[in-house]
């Protein structure tokens, strides 16, 4: 994502691998760095492959629509591209565009949804990077609780650091 805000920039990505996990797919990296983030995400292997792109749209999508943003180039660009491979016409273009921005709606309206994504931003604002371990521990149904990330003590650290070991 590009030039924006902090704290916009990590509920944007934190946006992104959120709606990447609770579509099966699997959440590996996320950073803030330059006024940018970016984040990293997997599908399934055994996901078929127009599915796959259609998913991938949504990822896209939720970020945009939970961050309330007119959508971020580079995103926008990559759905339009997925779409209009796999359109058949017009018509479909339409349809799956559509789609895509309807399912990422869906996922954003969830409370769990934003619930995972604040926590996520939290952390990925404060350290300016997560790895796959640490996204573990945020993406689990029951993550540990903790206090904003500011007012941590060397007791919630080292809670932190003993989820991270055990993800």
């Amino acid at each position: 994502m590009a030039s924006a805000d902090p704290g916009t920039i990590a509920r944007h990505e934190s946006a992104h691998l959120v709606a990447a996990h609770l579509l099966g797919w699997q959440a590996e990296a996320a950073e803030l760095r330059d006024g940018r983030g970016d984040c990293y995400f997997n599908p399934p292997v055994d996901l078929d492959a127009r599915k796959r792109e259609l998913q991938r749209c949504v990822i896209l999508l939720a970020a945009s629509e939970f961050t309330r943003d007119s959508g971020w180039l580079d995103d926008r660009l990559t759905v339009y591209r997925i779409v209009r491979a796999l359109a058949e016409s017009p018509e479909d273009r339409e349809w799956l565009d559509a789609r895509a921005r309807y399912d990422a709606m869906q996922l954003v309206a969830e409370p769990a949804f934003q619930t995972a994504v604040y926590r996520m931003a939290e952390v990925l604002e404060a350290n300016g990077s997560l790895n796959h371990d640490e996204l573990g521990v945020l993406l689990r149904d029951d993550p540990p609780a903790f206090p904003p990330v500011s007012e941590w003590s060397d007791e919630d650290i080292e809670t932190w650091e003993r989820a991270r070991a055990r993800a």
